[in-house]
C-alpha cells in the first residue's frame, strides 16, 4: 500500500515540478548566452561613426500576475536606427546596447532616445566579425548574469525539495540526482561567477556580485545536504520494515 500511495504521490510531483524544470533550463540558458554574447560584443567590438537615422520610444505589453495590474503591464525601450559603414560596406543597426534592457516607465526609455536625436552623428560599436550587428552604447548589464544564477539556484532547491520528500524511498537513485545536480549546479554557477569576475571591468560590476556568486554555489550545495536526510530516512525506513516482519514471523 505504501508503494502504492508512493508512487502516486511521485506521478503527482512530477508532473508539478517538470513546468518549473523547464523555465530554470529556460532561465539558465537564456543567462548564458546572453552573458557570453555581452564579453564577447563588449571585448571586441569596434568604434564606427554612426548617424542616427530615427529616435522614439517603443512599447510593449507583458503578462503580469502582480496584483492591480490587470494581468499586464508595459515596457518601454529606447527604439534607434541608425547607419555606419565598416570597411567599405554601409550597415543599419537599431540595438542601443549589447545586451537590450526595458525601463518600466517611459520617461527612462525617453531619457535613452534624447540623447541621440535624428541626424546627430555619434560614436558607436560593431563586431568586426560580423558587421551587421552592432550598438551604441558600451555597457555591462548584470542581467545575463542574475538570470543564469538564479536558474542555477531553482533547479538545485527543486533538486533538493525532491530529494528530502522521496528520496528515501529510492536512495539509490537520489544518490545520484544529489550527485550530478550538486556537481552541475556548482561547475555552471561557477563558470559564470567566473566569467563575471574575470571578463566584466571591475568597475561595472555592482558591489554584490561576489555574495551573489557566493550564495548561487552555496543553494547548490543543497542537494546533497537533502542526501543526508533521505539516507537517515531510508534506514528509519528499512528497520521499520524489519521489525513489522519481525512482528509478522512472531505472531
Amino acid at each position: 500500500m505504501l508503494s502504492a500511495n508512493m508512487a502516486s504521490f511521485s506521478i503527482v510531483l512530477g508532473v508539478f515540478v517538470t513546468p518549473f524544470v523547464a523555465i530554470c533550463i529556460f532561465f539558465v540558458m537564456m543567462g548564458v548566452s546572453e552573458a557570453r554574447e555581452q564579453v564577447r560584443l563588449n571585448g571586441s567590438a569596434v568604434e564606427v561613426e554612426v548617424t542616427i537615422l530615427a529616435s522614439g520610444v517603443q512599447s510593449q505589453s507583458r503578462a503580469t500576475n502582480a496584483p492591480g495590474s490587470g494581468g499586464s503591464n508595459t515596457a518601454y525601450s529606447p527604439q534607434i536606427r541608425y547607419t555606419y559603414e565598416l570597411e567599405g560596406t554601409v550597415y543599419e543597426g537599431d540595438r542601443v546596447w549589447s545586451v537590450e534592457e526595458h525601463f518600466p516607465v517611459r520617461p527612462s526609455a525617453a531619457a535613452v532616445a534624447a540623447r541621440y536625436p535624428v541626424g546627430a552623428v555619434v560614436t558607436g560599436y560593431a563586431d568586426p566579425t560580423n558587421p551587421a550587428s552592432s550598438f551604441l552604447e558600451m555597457r555591462w548589464s548584470h542581467m545575463p548574469f542574475v538570470a543564469s544564477f538564479a536558474g542555477v539556484s531553482m533547479l538545485a532547491l527543486l533538486a533538493a525539495g525532491f530529494i528530502w520528500i522521496v528520496g528515501w524511498r529510492w536512495l539509490g537513485p537520489t544518490i545520484l540526482i544529489a550527485l550530478a545536480s550538486t556537481g552541475l549546479g556548482v561547475g555552471v554557477s561557477s563558470w559564470i561567477g567566473f566569467l563575471w569576475w574575470e571578463q566584466v571591468p571591475a568597475g561595472a560590476r555592482p558591489g554584490w556580485a561576489l555574495g551573489a556568486i557566493a550564495a548561487a554555489d552555496t543553494v547548490c550545495l543543497l542537494p546533497l545536504i537533502a542526501l543526508f536526510k533521505a539516507r537517515a530516512g531510508a534506514r528509519l525506513y528499512r528497520d521499520a520494515q524489519a521489525f513489522s516482519g519481525q512482528q509478522g514471523a512472531d505472531e
